[in-house]
């Protein structure tokens, strides 16, 4: 089992994902970052529970250990009349990731949490991340809108690498709902300051910066 600790769970945000996913508009929907598939992909699946059989999930996870348990945990919902397409991939390559100077840069610049480690230890995080990663195919949206069968996802839910927010975002955009977790970090702020822009085509849904590092929800214009 992996050891890790799902963080959107029983709060304001899965059960705001479980809500949108319910929505009659919402068929397609794209994970990236699914973990061990206990948080918010159940929250996913709750709300996608008893849709028609078009109704399709497609989640992205690349440490291994996750991708593991993450199977296990969908296992029980395979009998469902909606398809779960599940990839140990890359959302995006590393050549597309935030480079360590811009990284470095937004440590100096952007006061966030972040702050609290050390930049080095920050900095050892992007190695980590990016040895799991570029061992990978490294199209893993493009290879979900695929298997999918779709140009672009109902919702996407961005909680991925931390640094490569942005890159997933320009991947997805289009998509009817976003939903960004941790904008107020190094994962989300540029996208959802993007997103908030009034020419961006979004309009802001929900809103909490308090929850964690803070998360919102856009829906298209």
């Amino acid at each position: 089992m992996s050891d890790f600790t799902p963080e959107i769970v029983d709060d304001e945000l899965s059960e705001l994902l479980t809500k949108l996913c319910a929505q009659p508009d919402v068929n397609t929907v794209l994970e990236i970052g699914s973990g061990d598939g206990r948080g918010s992909t159940q929250a996913i699946l709750k709300g996608l529970a008893g849709k028609n059989p078009r109704a399709t999930l497609g989640c992205l996870e690349i440490k291994s250990d996750r991708y593991e348990a993450l199977l296990k945990n969908i296992e029980p919902y395979s009998s469902q009349l909606y398809w779960i397409h599940c990839g140990r991939l890359s959302s995006v390559p590393v050549s597309e990731w935030m480079r360590r100077s811009e990284i470095e840069r937004f440590y100096k610049k952007v006061p966030t949490k972040l702050n609290d480690w050390p930049l080095e230890q920050v900095l050892g995080w992007w190695d980590d991340e990016a040895a799991h990663a570029i061992v990978l195919r490294q199209e893993g949206i493009q290879i979900m809108k695929q298997r999918c069968e779709v140009t672009a996802f109902d919702l996407v839910l961005l909680d991925g690498s931390p640094f490569c927010g942005e890159a997933d975002l320009r991947k997805v955009w289009g998509a009817k709902y976003l939903v960004l977790d941790d904008i107020d970090d190094i994962k989300n702020r540029v996208g959802f300051i993007k997103l908030l822009d009034r020419v961006s085509g979004y309009k802001l849904l929900k809103l909490n910066r308090t929850l964690r590092n803070g998360y919102a929800a856009f829906q298209r214009a």
